[in-house]
């Protein structure tokens, strides 16, 4: 059965998972417009394995020769940490050294553009996926580490570099958290 209850699809999930066509094509298009993203929804609805299993796997088939070089990964305690860890991942189609992978570390604020200006390959779409997004504000207790990420979250998206995409997808009822966040 195609069906895993509760459990997320993933990548490898795209031929089973069904029945949201209409929503990923209007998430490429939304995320081919839009530098950021917020899939925000009720907890337990899909968001995540829309990301997962249909948008990131539609962005894959549709760039030709383009490599897309996705990073899936939640905040945890320390959302620096995170995308670290991701980077060291041996289960993706990249590759980066601990000495490389160490400038994700940076608890600043330019942490973000720092990592995309030091490893991003030329001729690479990036896809930046921060599933859980609201562990950011319930697993995080360092107030200035949680807003330097948010702060680096903002200056990437600032950054003219095009190629680079953020989605986070966040549990609706944590929408109010981000009213502290200009």
């Amino acid at each position: 059965s195609p069906y895993k209850g509760l459990k997320r699809y993933n990548f490898r999930d795209r031929d089973i998972f069904f029945g949201r066509d209409a929503l990923i094509s209007k998430l490429v298009t939304a995320v081919n417009k839009n530098k950021l993203l917020l899939v925000l929804g009720a907890s337990g609805c899909g968001k995540s394995s829309v990301v997962r299993a249909g948008l990131i796997p539609e962005l894959k088939k549709n760039l030709g020769e383009t490599q897309l070089l996705d990073f899936v990964f939640s905040p945890g305690q320390n959302p620096f940490d995170s995308p670290h860890r991701c980077l060291l991942s041996e289960d993706k189609d990249y590759s980066f050294s601990e000495s490389e992978a160490e400038i994700a570390l940076k608890s600043h604020p330019h942490t973000l553009v720092e990592v995309i200006q030091s490893l991003k390959p030329k001729n690479t779409r990036w896809i930046i996926f921060i599933d859980q997004f609201e562990e950011i504000f319930t697993n995080c207790t360092d107030e200035q580490r949680r807003l330097n990420f948010i702060d680096s979250i903002v200056e990437l998206n600032q950054v003219p570099e095009e190629s680079v995409r953020v989605v986070l997808a966040m549990r609706a009822d944590f929408l109010e958290y981000f009213s502290s966040y200009p």
